[in-house]
C-alpha cells in the first residue's frame, strides 16, 4: 500500500520535472522533448583511435564514461566497457563475429543472433519499475517487426563483462541520462540500456517517457541515429556554424570555430561535436530512403535544418521506415514473415452467407446458419437440391460434428427435393449426398 502511494506521488512529480527549464538546450539536440539534462565537464571527454578487429577499419570515438566504466558516445549510445575499448586501441584482441545474417543500422554481422534480443534487468526493483514501459516499447516495435523475439533472463547486476546479454538499469550516477548499445556493435560484451528513473540530484527521468524508451530500444535492436547516414547532405542541411555545445559544462553560445577540424582537436568546447559525425559505412549499412520522421532522428533547428523535400519531424513511435530498416538488418527472419503475410488471399472455397436478415441470398427454402467460424446456407432437414447427389457445385454434406445430417448449398439455390431417407436419423439422413472433407465450392 505504502509503495503504491509513493509511486502515485512520483507520477505527479514527473511532469513538473520534465517541464522545468525547457529552454536550457538549443533546438537541434537529440532529445525527444526539452528536458533538464546535466552537462559534462570538458575534462571528462576522451578520444580514442583504434582499428576495428572485425573490419580492419580505423575509427575514432569521442566519449564520456558512465558509472562502472561504461563508454557513452553520441550522447545516448553505449559502446560497452572502456577496458575493452582500450584493448582494441592497443590491437591486442581479435573479435570473431557470430555467423552473419547480413538501418541506418548495424550490418547484419553485428545484429542479434536469430533476431532474438536477450535482456535482463539489473535487479528485481528495476524490473518492477521499468517492466511496464519496457514491454510497451517491445509491443510497439513488434507491431511492424513481429519476427523479433525478446528473451528475458532473471535479474542480475550489470558488471560490464556479460556477453550477448543487454542489462537494463535504472540509474547512472555519472551520466544521468538514457542510453543503449547499438545491438552487438562492440561484439556483444558489456551491453547496457540505462533508463534513468527519478534522479535525486538532477537530470530528467527519461526512463518514464515511452518515446525515449522506444528510441533507446531502436538502438538496442540495431538502429543508429538517422542523421548519421552518409547521405545526410543529400537530404537535409547541416550548418556547423550553428553548433553550440549543449552537453558540455561551462561552454555556451555558438562555437563556429568547431567547423575547423584542427580547432576541434584542441578545443574542449568542441568535444560533443562528434554527436553529428556520420556513421562508418564499414560497420553500418543504409537501408531504404532517408527518413526525416524516423524516431531515431535528432530534432530540427540549429545544426540540422530541414529542406523543402525533407522536413525533419521525428515521430513519437517507430515509422514504417524504421520498421523496414530493422527488417533489412534481420532479412533472413523478416522475409519469411513478409512472404507469409503477403500471400494473396485464398479464394473462398465454400459459399458463405450473411446471417443478418435481408442481407443474404439464401433461398427461402434454406437458412443461413453458423458452422463455427462462418455461416452457410443449409437445407431444411430431409431436403436437398435438384441435382445429382455427387454434384458438389449444387449441394454437399460436411463431416463436422452435429452437421453431417444437413445438406449445404450455395446462395440462390433452392432445396425442394426430399432426400432418399427424409425421416432417418443422423447421419443416415440424406446420406446419399456426397460427404466432403472440406467445402468444395
Amino acid at each position: 500500500m505504502m509503495r503504491s502511494f509513493i509511486l502515485n506521488i512520483l507520477a505527479l512529480v514527473v511532469p513538473g520535472i520534465l517541464s522545468q527549464n525547457s529552454s536550457t538546450y538549443p533546438l537541434g539536440h537529440p532529445f525527444t522533448w526539452d528536458v533538464v539534462k546535466p552537462q559534462t565537464s570538458p575534462a571528462n571527454y576522451s578520444t580514442v583511435s583504434y582499428v576495428d578487429p572485425r573490419s580492419g577499419t580505423r575509427r575514432n570515438i569521442t566519449y564520456t564514461l558512465g558509472d562502472g566504466g561504461n563508454v557513452v558516445y553520441e550522447d545516448d549510445i553505449s559502446w560497452g566497457p572502456e577496458s575493452l575499448l582500450l584493448l582494441w586501441a592497443q590491437n591486442t584482441t581479435v573479435f570473431v563475429p557470430p555467423p552473419s545474417k547480413r538501418g541506418i543500422g548495424v550490418n547484419p554481422s553485428y545484429a542479434w543472433p536469430e533476431a532474438t534480443v536477450t535482456y535482463r534487468f539489473d535487479s528485481c526493483e528495476t524490473r518492477d519499475l521499468l517492466r511496464g514501459i519496457f514491454e510497451s516499447a517491445i509491443k510497439e516495435w513488434k507491431k511492424g517487426d513481429p519476427f523479433l523475439t525478446f528473451k528475458e533472463l532473471a535479474p542480475s547486476p550489470y558488471t560490464g563483462t556479460a556477453t550477448g546479454i543487454l542489462t537494463v538499469t535504472r540509474h547512472d550516477g555519472d551520466r544521468w541520462w538514457c542510453y543503449s548499445n547499438v545491438a552487438l556493435d562492440n561484439g556483444g560484451t558489456g551491453m547496457r540500456m540505462n533508463l534513468q528513473w527519478l534522479d535525486e540530484v538532477g537530470g530528467a527521468s527519461c526512463g518514464q517517457g515511452l518515446t525515449t524508451v522506444l528510441h533507446e530500444m531502436g538502438h538496442a535492436i540495431g538502429l543508429k541515429h538517422e542523421q548519421t547516414r552518409p547521405d545526410r547532405a543529400s537530404n537535409i542541411n547541416f550548418d556547423c556554424t550553428k553548433y553550440g555545445p549543449w552537453t558540455i559544462q561551462g561552454c555556451s553560445g555558438l562555437a563556429p570555430q568547431c567547423c575547423d577540424p584542427a580547432v576541434r582537436a584542441v578545443d574542449s568546447c568542441c568535444n560533443d561535436y562528434h554527436n553529428y559525425d556520420t556513421a562508418d559505412p564499414a560497420i553500418y549499412n543504409m537501408y531504404g530512403l532517408y527518413d526525416c520522421k524516423s524516431i531515431m532522428h535528432y530534432g530540427a533547428g540549429g545544426v540540422l535544418q530541414s529542406t523543402a523535400a525533407c522536413q525533419i519531424d521525428p515521430s513519437s513511435t517507430p515509422t514504417q521506415g524504421d520498421y523496414d530498416a530493422v527488417c533489412e538488418i534481420y532479412k533472413p527472419f523478416c522475409t519469411p514473415w513478409k512472404n507469409l503475410n503477403n500471400c494473396p488471399p485464398k479464394p473462398e472455397t465454400c459459399g458463405t452467407c450473411n446471417p443478418v436478415s435481408g442481407r443474404n441470398k439464401c433461398d427461402i427454402t434454406t437458412s443461413c446458419i453458423s458452422t463455427g467460424a462462418k455461416f452457410h446456407c443449409a437445407c431444411a432437414a430431409g431436403f436437398k437440391a435438384a441435382a445429382g447427389d455427387s454434384d458438389m457445385t449444387k449441394h454437399f454434406r460436411l463431416p463436422w460434428e452435429n452437421f453431417r445430417h444437413l445438406v449445404f448449398v450455395p446462395e440462390n439455390t433452392p432445396c425442394n427435393v426430399l432426400c432418399n431417407n427424409p425421416n432417418g436419423f443422423s447421419p443416415e439422413l440424406c446420406k446419399e449426398v456426397i460427404l466432403q472433407d472440406m467445402c468444395p465450392l
